[in-house]
């Protein structure tokens, strides 16, 4: 009876399976149907897209992906790998152990549309004949260069890129994808004394071929590959398997739901919540096996997929140990085990662990971008600290893509690929959807605010919630990438946007064409100031570049001057239309009996004569130079104490779009100094005396200088003197640290010994923070 019972069970298991693998069976080619881009492309999509060339360092998953996006949607590629075809083309999946399988549900790691998998988790051969596959269907191979490994990158005058120095072979490209990914050459760290070992040391992922049965099998490390070598080890017949490990990292269900509810956390942090699925963890999956659970944040490091490792421990078939490796001896490996909470190097019980083979499951090394241009990595936004991760701030023309994350709660093999890849063809496609530099830095800026409190680095860890969000976020952000959403997004609907950038290039050009077809005589303002012209000088809009030019060339020509300013040694011949209709100080001035109305001359005896002359530069070219060491300025001058000056005459003047002008070159220059440090008491001192105590934008820029630096400054004694004087500035820092006393606390953590100091600018009853050394967590209730 009992029989025909578990008869019936496993019939009805089995009719599920093949519904389920049926489902997902016709799901991917729903998905290859609808989202795959044609390959080879239309003749008529080819034609309406630009003619762009993309340079993919990198033939790994991520590399074929994103040129088969650029290549089905019409664009030219160029792949380079620096290995050869056998051991580069599939990157990593190319170097791994046969046994290798994916940890996640291949539905996770559809690395591209037309991917087609026939088992939930594939191994090493599938996943690599997916990506040839992919390869070969978008005409790739007459597009890759293998063993030619890529040393540099660089941009010309007008934007494009060459690779390796040599334009004739390769030619120019309009975009560069980085695709080399986190997986290069195999770590093997030397062991204390493994000469004396007198068995076999392999790295996890040359396992192939390998013998253990019936042997004992050490495997050093704790993450991923520390699990792939133990299914190794328990297949292969080994008598023992000891695992040792220096931490406990947290391990999840091989199961897509649980997978998917962890990566559903949009804020990419440890939260107030984040105690239900560590709490879940522990009960029903590590159960009995509390002692190698992690007592970090689980949203703080990436967590490993496996269902079988702690059966596996509970039968007795492995071995789980926590500790630091001492030496190794003929015979196995002396190792210092810690109890749970204890740090790494801590105390504990020394012991010698016997074996007759050592796996060093000790990862692989991150392959190197400095390939990339140098300014790509200046602080603070250098990687992972990137626009969308990816794209650094100086070049929108380059996309790491998959190259530049640290840990996450995600899938490093999904759509996010083609997403990346596509927001760089509408970067190249369409110049009205370019973020700026600084509106990239400003996005990495608001990140870094919003995850202040995360124990990790805004960048160092997210979910995949996370990055969709982004990806949302960036594209409503700016009204012209509307258009390219669906396609963006989805892939889709590529023909709209390329009607609409047509459009707007056509209306661009017979711009450009009625400007050169028009007279380049200087513009010659009205006698007295109009609104129109004022209008037009303080509009939104940036003038257009006929317009600036011919303004420019006023400036430069004194036969129309009607106006001469005076300050100290330094005159400068004017137009009063001009500096009346973009200060109120100056419109006030001439528009009313005053001498200076009648007199063709203004004395400004009481300014900084570079500062007058940076005024009036801007009023021409809405722009100023950023030094003051030309012949007019009396002494050279930093561009920080120059820019503070320029402010102080902005705002005498009444010329609200030359403070702000002023405000972020010195923001800019205070990035940029070598000697900030130094200069930071000269700076208080001459913005606290350039602005009355109502004007705050550049007090509380300074200001926050300050407090980024107090703690070097506190030993230097001219601003020591600053204190004591007292003043604005001393009433300013000393509220302002006061604020940040009273909401920081510091904890010393039990486990490591090490203390931290927390925000706690949350309101809540009860606040949970990690330790950042040891990641352990710390609870505390607040009165």
């Amino acid at each position: 009876m009992a029989g025909g019972n578990t008869g019936v069970v496993a019939s009805v298991n089995n009719l599920f399976l093949q519904i389920f693998t049926c489902g997902y069976m016709l799901l991917q080619m729903f998905i290859n149907w609808i989202f795959a881009p044609s390959p080879p492309p239309s003749d008529s999509i080819a034609n309406a897209l630009p003619k762009k060339r993309i340079a993919i360092i990198g033939t790994g998953l991520t590399g074929v992906s994103s040129a088969a996006h650029a290549v089905g949607h019409g664009f030219d590629v160029q792949l380079f790998e620096s290995r050869s075809k056998e051991k580069g083309l599939g990157g990593i999946w190319s170097r791994v152990n046969s046994t290798s399988s994916l940890q996640i549900h291949s539905i996770m790691y559809r690395f591209h549309p037309s991917v087609r998998y026939d088992t939930a988790y594939p191994t090493q051969e599938e996943i690599r004949d997916q990506i040839v596959d992919v390869w070969k269907r978008y005409d790739l191979e007459k597009r890759t260069v293998f063993d030619t490994p890529v040393t540099s990158v660089k941009q010309t005058d007008d934007g494009k890129w060459i690779v390796n120095d040599d334009e004739a072979a390769y030619g120019q490209f309009d975009g560069v994808v980085a695709a080399v990914g986190v997986c290069g050459d195999p770590k093997q760290p030397t062991l204390p004394d493994e000469s004396q070992f007198g068995g076999n040391i392999y790295h996890s992922s040359e396992l192939d071929g390998k013998n253990v049965k019936g042997k004992k099998v050490l495997i050093i490390g704790g993450g991923a590959s520390a699990i792939e070598a133990l299914e190794f080890a328990v297949k292969s017949g080994a008598g023992e398997i000891d695992v040792l490990s220096r931490s406990d990292k947290w391990v999840i269900p091989r199961n897509i739901f649980v997978q998917s509810l962890l990566a559903m956390n949009i804020f990419g942090q440890e939260t107030m919540l984040s105690w239900i699925p560590e709490w879940l963890l522990h009960k029903f999956f590590y159960r009995d096996l509390q002692d190698i659970a992690p007592s970090g944040g689980l949203f703080t490091q990436t967590p490993m997929a496996n269902s079988e490792l702690f059966d596996q421990i509970r039968e007795g078939k492995a071995r789980w140990l926590r500790g630091d490796i001492i030496s190794v001896k003929e015979d196995g490996i002396l190792f210092n085990s810690r109890p749970k909470g204890v740090p790494k190097g801590g105390p504990g019980r020394e012991k010698l662990v016997p074996g007759d083979v050592i796996i060093m499951a000790t990862g692989f090394k991150r392959p190197s971008l400095n390939f990339l241009p140098d300014d790509a990595f200046e602080e603070p936004y250098a990687p992972p600290s990137w626009y969308l991760q990816v794209f650094p701030p100086k070049y929108i023309s380059i996309c790491a893509n998959n190259s530049t994350y640290i840990d996450a709660i995600g899938t490093v093999g999904n759509m996010h690929i083609g997403i990346y890849t596509r927001f760089l063809l509408m970067f190249l496609t369409d110049p009205l959807t370019r973020p700026t530099e600084g509106r990239m830095k400003t996005w990495i800026d608001f990140t870094r605010f919003m995850k202040r409190l995360a124990p990790t680095g805004a960048f160092h860890f997210f979910t995949y919630t996370e990055l969709i969000y982004w990806f949302v976020f960036i594209i409503l952000v700016n009204p012209f990438r509307w258009k390219w959403a669906p396609f963006v997004l989805f892939g889709v609907g590529r023909s709209l946007p390329l009607h609409v950038v047509s459009k707007e290039e056509m209306f661009r050009r017979e711009l450009n064409k009625q400007h050169d077809e028009a007279p380049q005589s200087p513009i010659t303002p009205p006698a007295q100031p109009m609104s129109d012209w004022s209008l037009l000088m303080m509009g939104a809009k940036a003038p257009d570049k006929t317009f600036k030019r011919n303004l420019k060339r006023l400036h430069q020509d004194h036969r129309f001057s009607d106006l001469t300013l005076k300050s100290g040694p330094l005159k400068l011949d004017v137009h009063k239309a001009i500096i009346s209709s973009q200060s109120d100080y100056f419109q006030a001035l001439l528009s009313n009996n005053w001498a200076e109305s009648s007199s063709r001359t203004i004395r400004l005896e009481d300014d900084d004569p570079a500062s007058v002359k940076a005024m009036v530069q801007f009023m021409y070219e809405f722009d100023y130079d950023d030094s003051a060491t030309d012949d007019d300025a009396t002494d050279e001058v930093d561009p920080i104490i120059f820019h503070i000056r320029v402010y102080k005459t902005a705002d005498k003047y009444l010329i609200p779009e030359l403070k702000v002008s002023a405000l972020r070159k010195f923001l800019t220059a205070t990035n940029t100094s070598k000697n900030l440090i130094t200069l930071l008491p000269q700076i208080i001192e001459e913005a606290y005396a350039a602005t009355p105590a109502s004007d705050l934008r550049l007090r509380r820029a300074v200001l926050d200088l300050v407090l980024s630096k107090h703690d070097k400054l506190i030993q230097r004694d001219a601003f020591i003197e600053l204190i004591k004087d007292g003043g604005d500035f001393a009433v300013d820092f000393i509220r302002e640290m006061s604020q940040i006393a009273a909401r920081v606390r510091a904890y010393l953590c039990l486990k490591c010994g090490r203390k931290s100091y927390f925000d706690i600018l949350r309101s809540t009853n009860i606040q949970v923070y990690t330790c950042v050394e040891c990641r352990a967590r710390i609870r505390k209730v607040f009165d």
